[in-house]
């Protein structure tokens, strides 16, 4: 346990490190293959290839010129960032909600409630969760039980409702039942860049990306 959490924390304290903390999103440019719409104008993405600027967290899509735009909503990390959304029930115990982004899902998605399939390739529609990985319609989504489940990775994720922050530079990792959590550490250093760089985007999107930044973690 003291190994892997002193690596944790030589990690953390490299200065290339993004803030992961902040709910802002982190751009990258690049290209769709099919037609994508900006998330904050909601308009199509310019070009044949719908060039513009996606996160590499939450996969948000935007113009160039709407990125300034953009709320600092990115994917969660922490109990803070979940903010009003956080589901108590009466006993004081704290559910994971779903985190939502609208549009541009995947073409094979289908709604979890009707079955139907769901998404647009003319417009900013539907929803889908960026933990579990859920594709709903809008009109279906109130009937949609708000507690996230995490999805295939549930064992291995350590959800923001499980990271509170007791100072500065110190967090309680509270541990979920029935749970394993995974840490993954990829070096940058062997092996191909594009290698490094497709298992890095791989589990950023699976897994709660704050672990990255974390200086003292207590289980």
């Amino acid at each position: 346990m003291e190994e892997w959490l002193a690596a944790l924390s030589a990690v953390s304290q490299r200065q290339d490190q993004p803030d992961l903390l902040s709910g802002r999103h982190h751009w990258y440019a690049t290209s769709h293959a099919r037609p994508t719409y900006c998330n904050v104008c909601r308009e199509a993405l310019g070009g044949v290839t719908s060039h513009g600027l996606s996160c590499e967290l939450c996969k948000c899509k935007v113009h160039k010129k709407c990125a300034s735009k953009a709320l600092n909503n990115c994917k969660w990390t922490t109990l803070a960032s979940v903010g009003k959304d956080i589901i108590e029930d009466i006993d004081g115990n704290i559910t994971m909600p779903h985190q939502w982004m609208e549009g541009n899902l995947p073409v094979s998605a289908k709604c979890l409630v009707c079955d139907k399939t769901c998404g647009s390739v003319l417009r900013l529609q539907d929803w889908r969760c960026l933990w579990c990985r859920t594709t709903v319609h809008t009109q279906c989504r109130p009937t949609l039980p708000p507690a996230c489940p995490l999805g295939p990775a549930r064992v291995s994720v350590v959800p923001p409702t499980a990271l509170h922050s007791i100072q500065d530079e110190s967090w309680e990792a509270v541990r979920p039942q029935a749970s394993s959590p995974l840490l993954v550490f990829v070096n940058s250093k062997s092996g191909m860049k594009h290698i490094y760089i497709i298992f890095t985007f791989t589990f950023i999107h699976y897994m709660n990306c704050v672990l990255q930044t974390v200086h003292r973690l207590h289980i």
